[in-house]
């Protein structure tokens, strides 16, 4: 596999674009960027090229409230225009050109497409989250994962260290917050035998020795 990064333009120097090679396959993603002769030339013969593509300048005042001079800048100045993005793409020809960078909603897209249909017809997807493309020598295919909402995180998502009681040293609630703590100790004991019985720990209950403090300062 061989990645390249090329530079982009963006209104200051830095933004960067990449080009992704591997077994006879070739991928460019154009990144945050106006239009330029580098994304052109890093793309030749690219089987797909991800480029931003803003909505319409009518939608930046419409959606986002921006006058018309700032609207005009922002969405052709600063970032690729449909139409601009549509101008790349018929330089390229790429297998499929898929852009991003903008709300792809049921009141923004059409306009989207639009503009990139007055300079490129050929082949595009207008990126949504859990699409994924599935490139091939042979064909390119797109789908569309389907996803559990509710889902809870599989197991080793999150490593989560002990609690260190020196990172809480010095930070307790006012004396007046102390003193409205309800002690439900008896209740959360039989929580905490039950878990330390299953799990093999020694977990000591906290607000336990709180309030057998409490109780001891106030005989």
């Amino acid at each position: 596999m061989t990645i390249r990064s090329f530079p982009q333009i963006h209104s200051l120097d830095g933004s960067v674009g990449f080009t992704l090679e591997w077994n006879g396959l070739k991928v460019v993603y154009g990144g945050d960027s106006y239009p330029s002769r580098t994304l052109v030339d890093a793309a030749q013969g690219a089987d797909v090229v991800i480029h931003e593509c803003m909505m319409t300048v009518e939608d930046w005042i419409k959606k986002y409230k921006f006058p018309p001079p700032r609207a005009l800048e922002v969405g052709t100045q600063i970032h690729t225009s449909p139409e601009a993005f549509g101008k790349i793409m018929s330089l390229v020809e790429p297998r499929l050109a898929i852009a991003f960078h903008f709300f792809n909603d049921f009141d923004t897209r059409a306009g989207i497409e639009k503009g990139i249909r007055t300079t490129y017809d050929g082949p595009i997807t207008l990126a949504d989250d859990y699409l994924v493309w599935n490139v091939s020598r042979d064909s390119i295919e797109v789908r569309e994962v389907v996803v559990n909402p509710n889902a809870w995180p599989p197991a080793g998502v999150f490593d989560i260290p002990p609690m260190d009681p020196k990172a809480a040293a010095g930070i307790a609630p006012s004396d007046w917050m102390q003193a409205q703590s309800l002690d439900v100790t008896e209740v959360d004991q039989a929580i905490y035998d039950r878990i330390n019985e299953r799990f093999g720990t020694n977990v000591p209950m906290r607000m336990k020795a709180f309030f057998e403090k409490m109780e001891a300062e106030g005989e």
